[in-house]
């Protein structure tokens, strides 16, 4: 759902992480990425982890 609101504001999705360890290995490999992180309440240590990878 998220991705087809991106796309049909003309952003290109380079890529989407199915866990916390997939979204870190996405931001290491794509460093110029912008990344938009979703996350559940209760989930602040990976959200933490993943501000740390790079995402903002």
């Amino acid at each position: 759902m998220n991705k087809d609101i991106l796309v049909n504001l003309n952003y290109e999705v380079m890529a989407e992480g199915r866990s916390d360890h997939e979204v870190v290995e996405i931001i290491r490999f794509i460093r110029h990425a912008k990344v938009i992180m979703c996350s559940a309440m209760g989930q602040q240590k990976l959200v933490v982890d993943s501000i740390h990878a790079g995402a903002i």
